[in-house]
C-alpha cells in the first residue's frame, strides 16, 4: 500500500496546495505550474472579496466560489 511521503522537516512549504518538500528546485518547479497558480489566484480573490464585504456578503461569496471549484473539480477531475 502506498502512502504519502511527508518530510519530517520540510524546508518548503506550499499552504495554498498543500505541497512540501526539501529541495529548492522542486519548489521553484511547483510555483510555476497551472496548479499553484489557479490555487493563488482563488486564494488572493477570496481575500480581496473578504476585505471589502460585510459578513453576510462575505459568507455568500465564499460559499458561491467553493461551489464553483468543487463543480470544475468533479468535471475535470477524471483527465488527471
Amino acid at each position: 500500500m502506498l502512502t504519502d511521503f511527508i518530510p519530517k522537516n520540510p524546508k518548503y512549504n506550499c499552504e495554498n496546495c498543500k505541497y512540501i518538500t526539501n529541495n529548492k528546485k522542486d519548489y521553484n518547479k511547483h510555483l510555476t505550474t497551472a496548479k499553484h497558480k489557479s490555487q493563488s489566484e482563488v486564494n488572493n480573490l477570496l481575500t480581496n472579496l473578504s476585505q471589502k464585504s460585510s459578513n453576510k456578503e462575505k459568507i455568500i461569496n465564499l460559499f458561491i466560489i467553493k461551489l464553483i471549484i468543487h463543480l470544475h473539480n468533479e468535471k475535470y477531475m477524471h483527465f488527471y
